[in-house]
């Protein structure tokens, strides 16, 4: 099974949720569904 997402998006994931932004807004803004 293959990453759905980069190492660096994660990280950019993890770094915008410990800055408090929405699950919504780092999906938007990292450009992947929420779900992912």
């Amino acid at each position: 099974m293959g990453w759905v997402i980069s190492v660096e998006d994660w990280a950019k994931i993890r770094y915008l949720r410990r800055q408090g932004l929405s699950i919504r807004k780092i999906a938007a803004e990292v450009g992947c569904s929420k779900k992912t």
